[in-house]
């Protein structure tokens, strides 16, 4: 299962996350300033399951889309090229806690929470 390799290198390389866009139940960001992908938590029959899309460039188009485009055109199901895995298809119990890591990483990037987390837990000099 290369896509979890690939959700644990972005788990230790958390650095390389940005541009972070919450859409409804959906986390957009941008990996490496290269590569889009989306994270969805969803609850279902009282069991959680994470769905992580990723999006190619076009290599067809001149101007390539950007991640609010990207944004844009998966809310109104005007895309056409995404890459979807999900734990549900994975199955794997190492799927689940890769996607989950990543979905509470991109959590606490949006709110913040190791800023504070460090702001709280930093001494007063």
């Amino acid at each position: 299962m290369k896509i979890v390799l690939v959700i644990n290198t972005m788990i230790t390389n958390k650095e390389k996350i940005s541009n972070i866009i919450l859409d409804e139940k959906e986390i957009f960001f941008l990996y490496d300033n290269k590569y889009i992908w989306s994270i969805e938590k969803i609850n279902e029959n009282w069991s959680d399951q994470y769905v992580v899309n990723f999006f190619p460039k076009d290599r067809n188009s001149i101007v390539q889309e950007d991640i609010e485009d990207i944004v844009h055109k998966k809310r109104f199901g005007t895309l056409s090229n995404i890459a979807t895995y999900s734990t549900v298809e994975l199955k794997a119990v190492e799927a689940f806690e890769s996607f989950k890591d990543l979905y509470q990483i991109l959590l606490d990037k949006l709110y913040g929470i190791d800023e504070m987390f460090d702001d709280i837990l930093t001494p007063p000099f």
